[in-house]
């Protein structure tokens, strides 16, 4: 309940603000990319580095996104993630 209460109060309060989504599948040797974009400052990616199990009833997004993918990659300011998948 408390996310959804806090979510709710910081949309309620947004100025402004972006979320940018860009898949590219293209048949290739090295799998298809695609990444997500955000306006805001971003976070410290390192914090999310051996995060507990994924089996935990919430705060696993990046973990299965990793789990899934390839590869997992953040810009310097951790507000942009790329993830490539190699679909079989």
């Amino acid at each position: 309940m408390y996310y959804r209460d806090e979510r709710e109060c910081r949309l309620t309060t947004l100025d402004d603000g972006e979320i940018a989504i860009l898949i590219d599948n293209v048949a290739r040797p090295e799998g298809a990319g695609g990444s997500v974009t955000d306006s805001g400052v971003g976070f410290d990616t390192a914090s999310v580095a051996g995060l507990g199990p994924i089996e935990a009833l919430h705060g696993r997004g990046l973990q299965l996104v990793e789990s899934l993918a390839t590869s997992l990659r953040f810009n310097a300011v951790g507000n942009e993630a790329e993830a490539v998948y190699t679909w079989r």
